[in-house]
């Protein structure tokens, strides 16, 4: 079994090949490898220590991999969002997030150091501030067999860089949210056939992410409850002027939840359960974030907690509000992710400095991550057949965690023959072959 699976890896590391030069992949492969086996993910020189590598091939040549040689992370994403239309797509769609995250680093050297809330460690009444990088990432969220919760894959990077620090530099600086619109547009480009549906939070649902948007792009995100909100305007006949963009003014959400009108019903699967839901609709202009161009708000009323309801919308006002909740809410998947990428990868983590270094070498420990869950997917197809864990503490655990896969990926990778079995399946050069054979 070890070695159908690593042949199922080895297939599934010649989908991002295209985007790099045969000496480039070769030290991809080898360094991914050691990234995996290393217990202290984040630096090069562990993973060619996890390989087997250290004395055996030149430090040098593996930190050039990632401050000076010829690949681009976007090409990588693009063929890795292929793959994943070409095998998760379901019905013409696919779900994707967007969000970013802090990652601590210190360093006079280190490119692109900003201090940023730390949104872990803060709370209403404690803001606490650290330096480090601050990521925009974008995931695709696809079904799995081994789990049954849905699982962020991640596709493209972008190092947000404050305005102080790109003056320093004379680089043009960029919001967060521009940077977001910019990965969105990438994806929508990467398939137009497809209908790309985005969950974003309260911090991305803007002008800049929402005007505009491409045909095949869909936002799911969240509304204040005091948002001005107003009707398609009525077209005039016989007038002269320029004609209304803007119609009627509509009730706030918060007006509409508190109306006496009677909330309707449905039900929605949500974080894994089947609930039901109270809410009341209603399409409107949102004229400061979207523009003259109709969305779909709904309200829902929340039954625990200190809220009492919760707006959310749609950029297209035919979908149904069970619809939309789900969505919005299938972008918690990516904050698993992260987690998982800081806990098990070293996302972040790496001492890399320079300019290049750094904008790829954590974008790298997300393509890792992506790789890992899209083989399981493909190599644990049954469950039932996959590698048993025994974690008797767990009794109620049901499928496979990240650090389940990790587990599986490491006892494949150190398998004589399993090594064996992948070098040979791994149609480069005879150097990659004894890399991965390591």
């Amino acid at each position: 079994m070890a070695e159908s699976r690593l042949r199922t890896l080895a297939e599934v590391l010649e989908v991002v090949r295209p985007a790099f030069t045969r000496p480039t992949f070769e030290r991809f492969v080898a360094l991914m490898r050691g990234w995996l086996l290393t217990q202290q993910a984040g630096a090069v020189t562990s993973a060619l220590l996890g390989a087997g590598l250290a004395g055996r091939a030149h430090h040098a040549a593996f930190h050039r991999l990632f401050a000076e040689a010829a690949w681009d992370v976007d090409e990588v994403g693009t063929e890795l969002l292929k793959w994943i239309v070409r095998t998760c797509a379901t019905r013409r769609s696919l779900q994707l997030a967007i969000d970013d995250t802090v990652v601590r680093k210190k360093g006079p050297m280190v490119f692109g150091l900003g201090t940023y809330l730390d949104p872990v460690r803060s709370s209403r009444r404690v803001r606490n501030f650290v330096f480090g990088h601050l990521w925009v990432v974008l995931v695709a969220i696809v079904e799995v067999p081994f789990s049954k919760r849905r699982w962020a894959v991640p596709i493209f990077f972008r190092l947000y860089r404050q305005e102080r620090d790109c003056t320093r530099t004379n680089d043009p600086y960029a919001k967060r949210t521009s940077l977001a619109r910019e990965l969105i547009d990438l994806a929508a480009r990467v398939a137009p056939e497809l209908t790309m549906h985005v969950s974003a939070d309260a911090a991305y649902c803007c002008e800049t992410v929402l005007r505009g948007l491409p045909k095949n792009v869909v936002v799911y995100g969240t509304l204040r409850d005091n948002a001005v909100l107003t009707a398609a305007p009525i077209a005039r006949r016989g007038c002269t002027g320029r004609p209304r963009v803007r119609g009627e003014r509509m009730p706030t959400p918060a007006q509409l939840a508190a109306d006496p009108s009677r909330w309707r019903s449905t039900r929605a699967a949500l974080y894994g359960r089947t609930r039901a839901l109270a809410f009341k609709q209603m399409d409107a202009q949102w004229y400061q974030g979207r523009g003259p161009e109709l969305m779909r708000v709904v309200v829902v009323r929340l039954s625990a907690g200190k809220l009492k309801h919760r707006v959310y919308f749609c950029t297209d006002p035919t979908r149904t509000p069970a619809d939309i909740v789900e969505r919005y809410t299938a972008r918690w998947q990516i904050e698993v992710c992260f987690r998982d990428l800081k806990q098990h990868l070293g996302f972040g983590a790496s001492p890399a400095w320079s300019r290049r270094a750094v904008e790829r070498v954590t974008p790298f420990a997300g393509f890792v991550y992506s790789i890992v869950v899209m083989w399981a997917r493909l190599s644990l197809r049954r469950p039932e057949r996959a590698p048993q864990i025994r974690r008797p503490w767990y009794r109620d655990k049901v499928g496979l965690s990240f650090a389940d896969l990790l587990h599986i990926a490491r006892t494949d990778l150190l398998d004589p023959a399993a090594r064996t079995q992948l070098a040979r399946n791994s149609p480069v050069s005879d150097r990659s072959r004894s890399f991965a054979a390591a």
